[in-house]
């Protein structure tokens, strides 16, 4: 973890630690803990529980903050500070993976204890969970950790808009339907089906996406979850956590349209 992602994180949690909205960390506390005696080590965590439960509304305040800032920043042609900005942004995605790290380690404990499974020191079972989460996350690159990311490519977008504002957003490759943005490549093909998004949506648990009918009609063959299509994520998806993803969205309108547009000129060159 950098020292800018560590200052992030620990003014985020100080904030929310002074501003807590206990009924919010009540409401997560009381989802995990039901269906499960009091007696058992789980509920141990819940502190864990209530210090993640706010920050994760103040990642959303940041994601926000970072949007407004560098598009103010991009108009002013400060693009030092511009890029200094996305850093920043990236930063907070980092930190929004690295509380859900820690919520989806405690679900996990959950349904393992759910099903009166022995597992043990219930502490040393959280740190084994949130490490080995934290270590597979360090492994990934640029392109898994934030092309994918809405709030990231609609930063992308506004700030092309504002500093190139006569300019198309940079052609995509016509042979594999990738879209490189700042330097990570982000594909418009559904992972399951192979065809361009249709009604894109996001998991909130890993952030992969899908075309809409395509997980629905996968989670109703599977009781209504299944882990993330995406080979290497293992990850559960339920319709629950599914999102709108309109960036994507509006990647894969620009995408066609452009694709209409070739089709037309070389309809008028025969």
């Amino acid at each position: 973890m950098t020292r800018r992602q560590r200052s992030t994180r620990a003014s985020v949690a100080s904030s929310s630690r002074t501003t807590l909205d206990e009924s919010a960390s009540g409401e997560l506390e009381a989802d995990l803990v039901s269906g499960l005696s009091v007696s058992h080590d789980f509920t141990k965590l819940i502190p864990i529980l209530n210090e993640i439960a706010k920050p994760l509304e103040y990642v959303q305040i940041g994601y926000q903050y970072a949007i407004e800032v560098g598009s103010d920043l991009a108009e002013a042609k400060l693009n030092d500070e511009v890029e200094e900005m996305e850093t920043v942004l990236k930063d907070v995605i980092d930190l929004e993976a690295a509380f859900k790290i820690e919520k989806d380690a405690i679900q996990k404990i959950r349904s393992r204890l759910q099903s009166s499974e022995d597992i043990g020191n219930i502490y040393d079972v959280y740190e084994m969970e949130t490490d080995h989460a934290r270590k597979r996350y360090d492994t990934l690159s640029n392109d898994q950790k934030y092309a994918a990311n809405e709030e990231y490519t609609a930063f992308r977008e506004k700030i092309w808009e504002i500093m190139n504002p006569d300019a198309p957003m940079p052609s995509f490759n016509q042979k594999d339907d990738d879209l490189v943005i700042g330097g990570e490549k982000i594909s418009l093909r559904c992972p399951i089906t192979q065809t361009l998004y249709s009604q894109p949506v996001s998991s909130t648990s890993c952030k992969h996406s899908y075309s809409k009918d395509a997980i629905l009609q996968m989670l109703r063959a599977h009781n209504g979850s299944v882990v993330c299509p995406i080979p290497g994520c293992d990850k559960i998806v339920v319709e629950a956590e599914l999102r709108p993803n309109k960036s994507l969205a509006r990647m894969v309108a620009r995408r066609q349209h452009d694709s209409d547009e070739e089709d037309e000129d070389e309809y008028m060159s025969l």
